[in-house]
């Protein structure tokens, strides 16, 4: 991560043991410790929260009918939605036909 070997790691921990002592050593190593541990923690939590809401998405994105509940008043049969889609599509006979002054000279004849 940081690419740091052995000698640069004993020559940190002896200029730490300088500065700081050899009696507060251990508490500073207890404190980055804690610090470390609690940085995983909250990075973990992060990570979580973003797999539950790409979930979330991902089951918003699903298309009607697959693992959904029927709604309130669909037929059941697949059979009935077509005959269905059908009467509604059907154009009324009236409809069909085109008052005289809408037609073109080609089409009256």
């Amino acid at each position: 991560m940081f690419d740091i070997g052995f000698p640069e790691l004993v020559v940190i921990l002896g200029i730490a043991l300088l500065v700081f002592g050899p009696k507060k050593l251990p508490d500073l190593a207890k404190g980055l410790g804690k610090a470390i541990r609690e940085f995983k923690n909250a990075t973990e939590e992060v990570k979580e929260s973003l797999r539950k809401e790409t979930e979330d998405l991902q089951q918003e994105e699903k298309p009607v009918g697959q693992d959904s509940p029927p709604a309130i008043g669909l037929p059941e049969s697949r059979d009935e939605p077509e005959e269905a889609a059908q009467e509604q599509t059907k154009i009324p006979e009236e409809a069909k036909q085109v008052p005289p002054e809408q037609t073109t000279p080609q089409e009256r004849k």
